[in-house]
């Protein structure tokens, strides 16, 4: 491959994985106009064997497994049901910044700053940051995860109203 096909390909591979973490984020969010019902496709963004360690909140092996976890977060406390748009339900928004990205042939490492606002059990608003540590692979379908970690900088409970006792602020034109 001469110089100027690698470094396209590292552009490339670049840009691919941020897409992969967008999408992961992405997936993750629910109870404000995004439907509950994603876990599968989440799923689909690992390799068969692939790994979600969120530590003390839960680890899941397998795409299987990490169906299942996603599914749960996604349910109304106390119940096996998924409501698509109960409050009840919960509310979790994800972001991943500051990529820090290594590619070596068909594997990859790569860092991200996250940032997390979820309805945490027993209806407690929370703020969660800390760094997600990733390993991936190229596939035939592109790039997959084969890990998701993450290091935990803080979880906090948000004690205002906070989105779980008012969702949205009456906006009115004064």
């Amino acid at each position: 491959m001469d110089a100027v096909t690698e470094r396209l390909r590292t552009l490339e591979d670049y840009w691919h994985i941020v897409a992969l973490k967008t999408s992961y984020a992405e997936l993750w969010n629910f109870g404000w106009g995004q439907p509950h019902d994603r876990a599968e496709q989440l799923a689909q963004l690992f390799v068969p064997d692939g790994v979600i360690d969120f530590g003390a909140f839960g680890l899941a092996s397998g795409q299987a497994e990490i169906v299942e976890m996603a599914k749960s977060w996604a349910s109304p406390p106390g119940t096996d049901e998924q409501a698509p748009s109960a409050p009840e339900a919960g509310l979790s928004v994800h972001y991943a910044a500051n990529p820090a990205i290594t590619v070596s042939g068909d594997d990859a490492t790569a860092s991200f700053a996250g940032m997390i606002m979820a309805t945490l059990p027993g209806q407690t608003a929370a703020w969660v940051a800390g760094r997600y540590d990733d390993t991936l692979v190229r596939t035939e379908s592109g790039w997959r995860f084969q890990r998701v970690g993450f290091t935990y900088a803080l979880v906090t409970p948000f004690t205002g109203p906070g989105w779980v006792a008012q969702r949205m602020p009456a906006l009115t034109a004064d």
